[in-house]
């Protein structure tokens, strides 16, 4: 540890140990005005995912929306099938074993009389601690001064952290297959990232998109024309309905298909007023994405950094297969709202390469749209959809010491 933050570093982590989510924005703010060492660093993160996993136990649904209700309905359901002598029974249909770990985790939490609260947090562990896992590990390959401060906020301010808990279950499962990829491509621990990556198409099957892009990046090797194609072909899908009964061979491909690529989970919800958040959002992802790839702004001195180089081809083929189904709603806030974080190693080289100086034409507009990639919600910390313990801004003295004293 850097002696000149030890003494200041130690007293905050103490204070977010017993006031969590006073500490962490004090954590934050330690952060990004010191110039930390590697230990310095695995305590920050340490206290980060701490405080974060404190704020998704007492996170609760107000307004009876989101998919935490329906994961609240889960555990009932398998703590229901243990009193009823069936506690064998983890999967209660077809549809249920298409997320086996997500319902061993759920049976599992059962069985102990674990609450939804329980879940959360593990959630906000597995999530955090994975982009800061990976985070960590790109300071140690590539060190440039502040690269990591300025990703870690936009990963804050891009994904919610005050929503996304409301509907974690993609999020959660892309930051398994992610950290997987990252221990294939980085680190080449394969049967490592095979576990990880397997894991996270067992929370949700989602993960097998970033997989599928995986396996293309080990046969080709991206082309810039591809991005054309995949927007072609992502086109011909929106305006040819009857393309999905060449799937009906399978009930299981057809049925999804009808619901998420011509029904109703397809369509954008204009009606919604946070719809326009999430599709500004996408539009400007897709906006600063091109404009890196296009231009290359990844290189170093216009050449490729080694180490990142099979990771660059995986994320440029993904970004091809969420282009080709960001026409659809859901794939589209999937693969880009919750797959922020597949795109994090690939943003850590643009800002690392960062020349602040720069009058480049581009660069400025890049700029600008890193800028505007923020969700505005994050910042109405009066919503009435959810709250945080005590409620803001009695929570910032919310501490794991009161359940001492349930």
């Amino acid at each position: 540890m850097n002696k000149d933050n030890k003494y200041i570093l130690l007293p905050t982590f103490i204070l977010v140990l017993f006031f969590p989510i006073l500490g962490l924005f004090l954590m934050l703010s330690i952060y990004l005005c010191i110039q930390p060492s590697k230990q310095d660093r695995k305590i920050i993160y340490i206290g980060i995912v701490y405080a974060i996993a404190f704020i998704a136990y007492n996170y609760l649904r107000i307004n009876g929306t989101g998919d935490i209700l329906q994961y609240g309905f889960s555990l009932k359901k398998h703590k229901l099938r243990i009193l009823q002598g069936v506690p064998r029974q983890i999967f209660a249909d077809a549809y249920d074993a298409r997320y086996p770990v997500w319902h061993i985790l759920l049976h599992i939490m059962a069985k102990l009389n674990l609450k939804l609260a329980h879940v959360n947090w593990l959630a906000a562990f597995c999530i955090y601690g994975s982009n800061l896992y990976i985070i960590y590990y790109l300071t140690n390959i590539y060190q440039e001064k502040n690269a990591d401060k300025i990703l870690i906020v936009k990963f804050f301010l891009f994904c919610s952290f005050v929503l996304v808990f409301g509907s974690y279950g993609n999020m959660w499962a892309f930051s398994w297959v992610a950290l997987g990829i990252f221990q294939i491509t980085f680190l080449d621990k394969k049967l490592l990232g095979a576990l990880f990556i397997l894991l996270g198409i067992g929370i949700h099957p989602v993960g097998m998109i970033p997989l599928f892009a995986l396996c293309l990046s080990c046969i080709f090797r991206f082309k810039k024309y591809y991005i054309g194609i995949f927007i072609l072909i992502g086109s011909i899908l929106k305006f040819s309905p009857n393309i999905s009964k060449l799937f009906s061979f399978s009930s299981f491909l057809y049925n999804k298909i009808s619901s998420y690529i011509y029904g109703k989970w397809s369509i954008y919800r204009f009606h919604n007023l946070g719809e326009y958040v999430y599709f500004a959002l996408i539009l400007l992802m897709i906006i600063f994405i091109s404009i890196v790839l296009f231009w290359e702004l990844y290189k170093k001195d216009k050449r490729e950094i080694k180490e990142f180089s099979n990771y660059n081809n995986f994320i440029a083929w993904y970004f091809c297969l969420a282009l080709m189904l960001v026409f659809f709603r859901t794939f589209g806030v999937r693969l880009f709202y919750d797959g922020f974080l597949f795109f994090i190693p690939l943003f850590y080289q643009v800002i690392a390469n960062r020349e602040p100086f720069n009058k480049d034409f581009k660069t400025k507009i890049m700029y600008v749209i890193w800028f505007l990639m923020v969700d505005i919600r994050t910042f109405n910390i009066f919503n009435n959809a959810y709250q945080i313990g005590s409620g803001f801004p009695s929570n910032l003295f919310d501490s794991p010491l009161s359940f001492l004293f349930k």
